[in-house]
Parts: structure tokens; sequence; C-alpha cells
């Protein structure tokens, strides 16, 4: 199994509405994560010109690694909304938590946003937990003008509209991270739920 405990975030970038944290997940957590990935028989495919990886619905499969994963997230998410004071008024819930597996050459290759269409246009911030160090493979913004390494036990959380387009670069070698979106309907009410 795992260590349950998490670390203390520590503050590697809080710049441009992009918050990065560093050795947030323990590597033995890490290992974990992969070894779901690589033997899981649920694992979807996407293939298309634009978008090529392997998704896992963790909360599905492993609810108390999904916890784990989105307890990380909320450490992160706390200092993220001391930085942004307006954020303490919402109520944020977690619509997803998704594994994705992406071998080299593969990606996603198009800048895009995630609440771009009415369906998630709740998406108000995204995140993503990194699982193992990659050569290249950098979560890169466009307007930023932001390439961040994926760096294992790394935590990033930025806006998820239109003023954070962004992409996955392919990796040199297989990336492994979860991803999901912050998502906010109600102000005032108790704050970081998820």
């Amino acid at each position: 199994m795992y260590d349950e405990n998490l670390n203390m975030p520590e503050v590697f970038l809080n710049q441009d509405f992009i918050g990065v944290w560093d050795n947030v997940i323990q590597k033995d957590f890490c290992n974990f994560i992969i070894d779901i990935i690589d033997t899981s028989t649920q694992i979807v495919n996407r293939d298309n010109h634009y978008v090529q990886d392997q998704q896992l619905n963790l909360e599905a499969f492993n609810p108390k690694a999904a916890k784990h994963i989105l307890d990380a997230v909320r450490l992160c998410l706390e200092e993220y909304v001391s930085w942004f004071p307006f954020l303490k008024e919402w109520n944020f819930h977690s619509s997803g938590c998704l594994l994705q597996k992406t071998i080299p050459t593969h990606g996603y290759h198009n800048f895009h946003s995630e609440s771009g269409e009415l369906t998630n246009a709740s998406r108000t911030l995204v995140w993503s937990v990194y699982f193992n160090d990659v050569e290249q493979g950098e979560t890169e913004f466009l307007y930023q003008k932001q390439r961040i390494k994926p760096v294992e036990g790394r935590v990033v959380i930025f806006p998820g509209s239109f003023t954070h387009l962004h992409r996955g670069n392919p990796p040199l070698n297989t990336k492994y991270i979860a991803t999901g979106w912050l998502a906010t309907n109600t102000i005032g009410a108790m704050n970081c739920i998820m």
C-alpha cells in the first residue's frame, strides 16, 4: 500500500494565477497510482488528431486513492484561495478525478480551456497532480508563456477559463498524472467541499 500522510505543500510558483506546489504527494503513493494505471483493464483510450492518451476515472474504481489525491489538492487550494481572497466566498467541489497516462509523442496537442461549453461552465479551477518526473511533456500556457514541468509529487492549480489556454506537450518518457476540476456554484456557502 502507501503512507497515507501528505507532505506540507512547498510553493514552487505563484505567478499569473498559476499555483505550483512541490513534494505534496509521497513517492510510494505515486508508485501505487502508476501501478493502478499500468495494470487497469478499465482504461479508456483517447486517440484523435488533437489528443492521444489513456484515462481512468479513479473515483469509480478506487475511491480511497481518489480521496487521497483530492486531500492533497485541498491543501494546495487552501493556500491558493489565500492568495486571491475573493475565492474564499465560493463553494468549491470536485467534479472528477481522472488518471491519465501519456506515452512519448502523445499528449493534448491543442490549446484549450476547461469551461468553454455550457456543460462545463462551472469549472472555475483546474488541478493536476504529477506522479513521475518527465522529460518535456510540460503543461504549457499560451498567454502566460509558461511551461510547468512534470515533477513527481507536484500539484498545479489554475483558472479553467479562456485566460489560461493550455495544452499537454508530448513527453519523452511516459507521463502519469491525475487531473480534475474545482467547480463552483453558490457564493457564500461553506468553502472547499470536495
